[in-house]
């Protein structure tokens, strides 16, 4: 694992008992293979988005592959209008990247890349774990940002689900914004998060929609968090992924567009735009935080509980999965703010999908 955190372009960035690779060196190799005028011309197709106050762009050489990395973000996609943040899709190789890889792979002993300072943001995985390689770039000034994957046809369910989460993270941490792992429903303009570690019932919890046409969605498992004034959640991503035993339990999913879970994947993706148009939030007021816990029972009661228990249940699990530290020490604060500005509810679930919708209904109506 390599790491560098430097206040500017430091000359000691990659190296081996060989050779070394400075941070100058390693923009400029980037910039040729990903950010040249000739690969900026090559990516053609274009689609807008607007996300609270941020606009931004994601642009390709292939409509197709355009369009299959953003479905996730159909319920936010607008007429044309360039955005401040400008995501460029690459896919493959060429003459120039296999260079850019060959280097960088043997440099780093072909393990995961991490790079920053106070301008630039990179993250490279070579591809471990069954994973294909993937990098994603940010150039904070001018708001430039690569994603790179070797096979767009094999882009895992996590991948579709929530395209660009890296990107956004780091973008949005500059705005005072932060990335959390929860889920969030709501009716109106009031809202709850929805926390805890997986397999406690989030996902299901949020999909209560399905059942109750007064229900929106905003997210199952990535939401962007505003703590800035009153708390304020925008949906990042319209998807939600199911595992096989709990299709079960929501039969309205299959009219729903969704990719197929492949033999040795663990999820099926599905995506609500345009099917669940009419229940999909964009930005909601957070009045309190669930924390639900799979109980059988047979009704859904809710407990008080103090926001330090769920701050345990929400902040572990969004740090773990963001970098660079000062992005996990904002993102715990808000947190922090957030389970002190609202309360928070144990939510024992029963074992009747409609009955939990219903009490959720009654419970949000209240607050």
């Amino acid at each position: 694992m390599i790491s560098v955190k430097t206040p500017g372009l430091s000359r000691k960035s990659l190296n081996n008992e060989r050779t070394q690779w400075g941070q100058d060196d390693f923009l400029s190799h980037l910039t040729a293979a990903f950010l040249s005028d000739d690969q900026t011309e090559q990516a053609v197709y274009k689609k807008h988005f607007s996300l609270g106050a941020t606009d931004f762009t994601v642009s390709s050489s292939s409509r197709n592959t355009l369009n299959a990395i953003t479905q996730a973000l159909a319920h936010i996609e607008m007429p044309q209008k360039e955005g401040t943040l400008r995501i460029t899709i690459h896919c493959g190789f060429s003459n120039q990247s296999q260079q850019f890889f060959n280097q960088l792979n043997a440099l780093s002993g072909n393990k995961v890349v991490r790079l920053q300072n106070n301008r630039f943001m990179f993250l490279y995985n070579p591809g471990l774990e069954q994973s294909i390689p993937t990098f994603s770039f940010l150039d904070h000034d001018t708001g430039q940002a690569v994603f790179w994957v070797a096979d767009e046809q094999k882009i895992p369910w996590y991948g579709l689900a929530a395209p660009f989460r890296t990107i956004f993270n780091w973008f949005f941490a500059n705005q005072g914004v932060v990335m959390v792992h929860a889920a969030c429903i709501g009716i109106g303009d009031t809202g709850v998060i929805i926390v805890g570690r997986g397999g406690k019932g989030k996902t299901s919890t949020a999909l209560s929609f399905l059942h109750n046409k007064k229900l929106s969605y905003l997210a199952d498992d990535y939401v962007l968090l505003d703590v800035r004034s009153s708390p304020k959640a925008i949906s990042l991503f319209s998807s939600a992924k199911i595992d096989t035993a709990s299709l079960l339990r929501f039969p309205e999913l299959q009219n729903i567009s969704h990719r197929p879970a492949e033999p040795y994947e663990k999820k099926t993706v599905f995506f609500f735009y345009p099917d669940r148009a009419d229940q999909l939030a964009k930005t909601i007021s957070v009045k309190a935080i669930i924390t639900p816990n799979i109980a059988q029972a047979t009704t859904t009661t809710f407990r008080s509980i103090a926001g330090a228990q769920a701050l345990i249940d929400i902040a572990p699990s969004t740090i773990f999965q963001l970098w660079p530290e000062n992005t996990q020490n904002n993102s715990f604060a808000s947190m922090a703010t957030l389970t002190k500005s609202v309360p928070s509810f144990e939510m024992e679930l029963s074992n009747d999908p409609r009955e939990i919708s219903q009490s959720l209904v009654t419970f949000l109506e209240a607050l």
